[in-house]
């Protein structure tokens, strides 16, 4: 996947750079850009995860397990914890990190004098 700015053809990755310039203007539009390349391939992307999905369930039914996550944790010999931990340790992350998160992002908002923060403001450096 590619955009066109400036003249040029940039990678998703090479185009995440202008993210991180100081120009909000830049950034929006380069957002926009991204934004509206990855919808060119969404429903094909959204077909392949779907299959995807299918198949590693087919994989998982075959091998025994009822589900692929069941499955993968086995095929991955875990024994030094469990999935209960998992889900302990995505709790402890919604409870503690989320709100952390937001404290970053109010401190950043009033960092670059805005009144919202937008996707395209997250790696933005001062202006």
């Amino acid at each position: 996947m590619s955009i066109e700015h400036d003249g040029k053809t940039l990678t998703m990755q090479q185009a995440k750079k202008y993210l991180e310039m100081p120009d909000r203007e830049t950034r929006k539009i380069v957002y926009e850009k991204m934004v509206t390349r990855r919808l060119v391939d969404a429903d094909k992307l959204d077909e392949l995860l779907t299959e995807l999905i299918k198949l590693r369930n087919t994989i998982a039914m075959n091998a025994g397990y009822p589900t692929f996550i069941e499955y993968t944790w086995d095929s991955y010999e875990r024994f030094d914890y469990t999935q209960e931990d998992v889900l302990a340790f995505h709790r402890g992350v919604k409870e503690f990190m989320v709100p952390l998160v937001q404290q970053i992002f109010e401190e950043k908002k009033h960092k670059l004098k805005l009144d919202t923060i937008k996707p395209y403001d997250e790696e933005a450096t001062e202006e």
